[in-house]
């Protein structure tokens, strides 16, 4: 029962913290481009006032927060509850994997810098909806797609107790190396390397690609001391045979992955 409230409540905080340190950091960044808002005489005109039903059915004063009762609306909201659940539900998990001395410490490492990740595409989807604007949907898809399946290996192999396989330490490499050269692409080199980006956007990159990296160095680390890279003897050529069969169907993996993404 203590585990359970403990836990819980470790959770809590996570899950309130983060908007905090979202709101915090959109100030540091973005405060510059603040439009002074008269909250005596600004309207809305662009609200449907269903939510408020008959208590104000006009154009509406200021309020901290508008949202109109639309099917777009729905998703937002169905995103934002989808993602605070799945966090808390990990959190959870976590804290009792180190509670009660199961945690693989470099998995839970793992997790925490996928987090920002994960942060992002939330964000950019409620924008694409808010905004209209679906062109780089399918593009965002695919790494939101493969993020997950990559976290939830690592916080599959966050319990000790689980067995480090070669099949799941190849998929978490092979997907970040896709998202690492396709991010290249797109606009670390432009932003961070030749220094022509903002601040902002130079971050980004800088938590895509921390990301990344750690998911490629340790997966290949486990992979190096389970030594999985050299064919040892006649005896042990099927074990061998099939970690490189495996090895081919992640590079081709990784090959028509940034074929399909560096066309678009």
């Amino acid at each position: 029962m203590r585990l359970q409230i403990f836990t819980s409540l470790v959770a809590y905080l996570v899950a309130f913290a983060i908007p905090v340190v979202h709101i915090f950091l959109m100030w540091k960044l973005w405060g510059k481009y603040h439009f002074p808002v008269d909250k005596a005489s600004c309207t809305c005109e662009c609200w449907d006032t269903v939510f408020k039903g008959p208590y104000e059915n006009s154009i509406s004063k200021y309020k901290t927060f508008y949202f109109n009762s639309t099917f777009d609306m729905m998703k937002i909201w169905l995103l934002l509850l989808t993602g605070v659940i799945v966090l808390y539900e990990c959190m959870k998990y976590i804290t009792e994997m180190i509670v009660t001395g199961r945690v693989r410490f470099s998995m839970l490492l793992l997790f925490f810098t996928s987090l920002y990740p994960h942060y992002y595409s939330l964000w950019v989807y409620i924008n694409y909806i808010n905004d209209h604007f679906y062109e780089q949907w399918d593009h965002q898809l695919y790494f939101t797609i493969t993020e997950i399946i990559s976290t939830s290996i690592v916080l599959n192999l966050i319990n000790r107790n689980k067995q480090l396989r070669p099949f799941k330490l190849l998929l978490i490499m092979a997907i970040s190396v896709v998202h690492i050269c396709v991010s290249g692409v797109d606009n670390f080199f432009v932003n961070v390397i030749l220094a022509k980006g903002s601040l902002h956007r130079v971050l980004r990159d800088l938590g895509f690609l921390i990301s990344d990296l750690s998911q490629f160095g340790v997966a290949f680390l486990y992979l190096a001391k389970m030594k999985c890279f050299r064919i040892r003897d006649r005896k042990t050529w099927f074990t061998d045979k099939l970690f490189f069969i495996q090895v081919l169907f992640f590079v081709i993996f990784v090959g028509v992955s940034l074929i399909t993404l560096l066309r678009r």
